[in-house]
């Protein structure tokens, strides 16, 4: 016998399942009989991966027909917001943080992979500058993002700097895999 999600333990006489299963009725035995099939929950794994997060992954059992949560997410990735778990690396949001899930495979021991989904963090670039104005903007962590030269007649533009006194070097550029908002000075 077969049933999706299931393993077959075999035939009993009783529907408790005690003794041992039935495998034959032997030569000779009179009377009707009433045979009780044991079917038992396939189990498997969900294994967590980062998809390019911080710590290894994880994994979570389940058994057939069994509802559960899955488990929240521990990953993290610098620049990046968390956003669910997909079934293939590069997907689409599948499931929620948490979701409540129900038979993802129906295989006896199988493993079913979910891959973290991420969303670049938009930063804020604020620009503070005495003559010309210039539009705030944003940035993510996956380009780099070249900062606008400005004009101003009878000036000429120092470059942009993180701080008020203009001490450092000038920045021209926010670097990918820079993080957090910007606010630069106008020389």
């Amino acid at each position: 016998l077969s049933h999706a999600g299931y393993t077959f333990g075999g035939w009993y006489d009783n529907g408790e399942f005690n003794g041992t299963a039935v495998t034959k009725i032997d030569l000779g035995s009179t009377g009707n009989k009433l045979l009780y099939a044991k079917w038992t929950a396939n189990t498997y794994s969900v294994i967590f991966n980062a998809n390019d997060g911080t710590n290894n992954t994880f994994s979570q059992n389940f058994a057939y027909d069994e509802e559960k949560a899955l488990t929240a997410n521990s990953f993290e990735r610098t620049g990046y917001t968390f956003l669910g778990w997909s079934a293939t690396t590069s997907g689409e949001k599948t499931y929620n943080d948490k979701a409540s899930v129900q038979n993802l495979t129906a295989v006896q021991t199988g493993e079913v992979s979910l891959y973290a989904v991420w969303m670049p963090i938009s930063y804020t670039i604020t620009y503070a500058t005495a003559y010309e104005s210039v539009e705030n903007s944003s940035y993510t962590v996956e380009y780099t993002t070249t900062l606008p030269t400005l004009s101003h007649a009878g000036y000429t533009f120092g470059g942009w700097y993180d701080n008020a006194e203009f001490n450092g070097t000038a920045i021209a550029k926010i670097d990918v895999g820079s993080t957090g908002n910007k606010l630069f000075y106008a020389k």
